[in-house]
């Protein structure tokens, strides 16, 4: 499959959509072999977002996805040219790397804190407004009791 980001029709790729609710998620290889892991835009962005994992790591990476899901027992094995099997060794991943704790639970904490931040940055920027022509007083000019 060979598409580009302007051109790309989630219905053309039905069978390869992995996750169905939420955002969708497709997974493809584009024209260089690699693979890309697609997820539908939001209401909020502009367009799809797109990860490119070169071919080499592909094993890898699927093993990362399976440890992460609870799933670091699943093997891999391949079929040899007798008809036999052997097993893929494929070095681990998410079992070495430190435990990262996420800053928010949902998407919905996520969306709330960017509102903020929005709501904080234009805000603070009308209330400096406000401030600096409150401080700045003009002083009335003295008359002078001969004139």
């Amino acid at each position: 499959m060979s598409t580009t980001c302007e051109t790309f029709n989630w219905d053309d790729v039905a069978e390869n959509v992995v996750q169905p609710q939420v955002e969708r998620v497709a997974i493809y290889s584009n024209e260089n072999g690699d693979i890309v892991v697609r997820e539908e835009q939001r209401w909020d962005e502009e367009r799809d977002q797109v990860i490119i994992i070169a071919q080499g790591h592909a094993l890898r990476a699927a093993r990362a996805i399976l440890e992460a899901a609870g799933l670091g027992d699943v093997c891999f094995y391949r079929r040899t040219e007798g008809g036999l099997y052997e097993d893929v060794q494929v070095e681990p991943t998410v079992g070495d790397a430190p435990e990262i704790e996420s800053k928010d639970r949902t998407a919905a904490e996520r969306q709330r804190r960017r509102r903020a931040k929005q709501r904080d940055k234009r805000d603070g920027a009308n209330r400096d407004d406000r401030d600096s022509d409150r401080d700045s007083v003009t002083e009335l000019p003295l008359l002078d009791a001969a004139e």
